[in-house]
């Protein structure tokens, strides 16, 4: 199963679409676990804050994982910091939880240079 919605990029859309994470896995009968809403929440949050246009959120449930699948017009290679950030620093943990806790994730560009940031959860 896969679906798509575009969220705007204001503050206010980030716990719209960890709901919209929700409603969906539930639709399908997967458990919306805290790892899969952790992802969904830090992946939507990075296109918010530091990306270009509407974010593109598309959710693709498969037997063996959920594959999270976030999309901007930021035209920006995306990769988690080399270091972690300093314990007073307001950010940069977002992509390190995401290695954390994702099986997999990664950045590419899509064909009309839109980031594409994803990452797979088991079920």
């Amino acid at each position: 199963m896969r679906t798509t919605r575009r969220f705007g990029r204001e503050v206010a859309e980030i716990p719209r679409s960890r709901h919209f994470v929700a409603e969906i896995l539930e639709g399908a009968g997967a458990e919306a676990t805290d790892a899969i809403l952790l992802v969904a929440s830090e992946l939507i949050t990075n296109a918010v804050r530091h990306g270009i246009g509407d974010v593109e959120l598309r959710i693709i449930v498969e037997p063996e994982c959920v594959r999270l699948e976030v999309l901007d017009d930021g035209h920006v290679a995306v990769t988690a910091p080399a270091e972690n950030p300093a314990p007073s620093a307001l950010g940069g943990r977002g992509l390190l939880l995401v290695q954390g806790v994702a099986d997999r994730w990664g950045s590419e560009f899509e064909r009309d240079g839109r980031t594409l940031v994803w990452a797979e959860v088991g079920r």
